[in-house]
């Protein structure tokens, strides 16, 4: 008889999920093993973690809580964790679980990466090695392309237009980058990690979802049918120092008048519709594009538009969304 595989419960499903079992059952009942198979811990109740000897695997759970969070449970976890890959214990990790194996490991992943890459016969110089290994590690244990921006303090938002346009905002001035996902589904897998991380969904009933980061940040995914020109996500980062009304004049994100003609300006910039149809969807396209052309628009704020139709919008930063019906 073979050995049982460890499962270790960090969490339980979102409250409306719980009615089809734990965890643990899931992941039983997706690997077709039967109930002798494994032996669950609930470490985020305190459970008392065997020995690793003796288990074919370990598989770590996801969680709602957040690695960064250290509970003592959670610390507790990486430890033995440490002592089971050491040991040469196989480990699979889910959401929450990844993290902790990569909270529990180090900087030992990267060197197991660099370690492989180095038994592949590429002509490839230090800088080129450095960087591949850096992307695998982004890929593994962070957002993929667009982690790098998450890191850079001088981001303060991150604006991805479908998988092929990448936009941050960078002292109040909205900026393309090279950033680019592989395809439409690479783009979706970086979103689905964010919400599953924190126990939503987000899919073609449920297209659209707020969510937040470990570090606080906010985040806004729209996927289609609602984004007409592909999934949509946008990254909402806190500065570690509070921005006062004069630092955003001193950056050049706002006008000194807006201090003092807040309620004229909002007059002048802003059309409210009771309807809009296609004729009054068309005049708004119309009009944000002659506005530009007359040179009363930067061609850099993110503009996002819900039209009854998919109306023309030759505005690469414009996001085009869909209205749907009720359910």
């Amino acid at each position: 008889m073979n050995a049982p595989f460890l499962i270790l419960e960090t969490g339980q499903p979102v409250a409306s999920m719980r009615r089809h079992g734990g965890f643990p059952h899931w992941i039983r009942v997706a690997a077709g093993l039967e109930r002798d198979a494994t032996v669950a811990v609930n470490v985020e109740r305190g459970d008392e973690l065997p020995h690793h000897a003796g288990f074919s695997g370990v598989l770590i759970t996801g969680s709602a809580a957040m690695v960064t969070d250290r509970h003592a449970w959670s610390e507790r976890s990486a430890e033995w964790l440490r002592d089971a890959a050491h040991a040469g214990v196989p480990l699979f990790g889910i959401c929450y679980g990844h993290q902790l194996l990569a909270h529990a490991l180090g900087g030992e992943v990267g060197d197991i990466v660099a370690e492989e890459l180095g038994k592949q016969n590429h002509a490839l110089n230090q800088a080129e090695r450095k960087q591949l290994v850096g992307d695998v590690l982004d890929e593994l244990l962070g957002l993929g392309p667009i982690e790098p921006l998450l890191k850079d303090p001088t981001i303060t938002d991150i604006l991805v237009n479908g998988h092929s346009r990448v936009f941050v905002e960078r002292y109040g001035v909205l900026e393309p980058t090279p950033v680019r996902f592989k395809d439409e589904r690479h783009l979706l897998r970086i979103i689905q990690k964010i919400v599953s991380a924190v126990g939503r969904r987000i899919d073609e009933s449920s297209p659209m979802v707020d969510a937040r980061l470990a570090d606080g940040s906010r985040v806004n995914a729209v996927v289609p049918p609602l984004a007409i020109d592909g999934s949509s996500l946008s990254i909402r980062k806190f500065s570690r120092v509070p921005i006062s009304m004069d630092r955003m004049i001193e950056i050049g994100s706002v006008s000194p008048v807006i201090t003092v003609e807040r309620q004229e300006l909002r007059n002048r910039n802003t059309m409210t519709t009771a309807r809009m149809a296609p004729s009054i969807s068309m005049f708004c396209t119309a009009w944000k594009e002659s506005l530009h052309r007359l040179g009363h628009c930067r061609p850099r704020p993110r503009i996002s538009t819900a039209p009854s139709g998919s109306s023309s919008m030759r505005m690469i930063w414009a996001v085009r969304l869909s209205s749907l019906p009720a359910s």
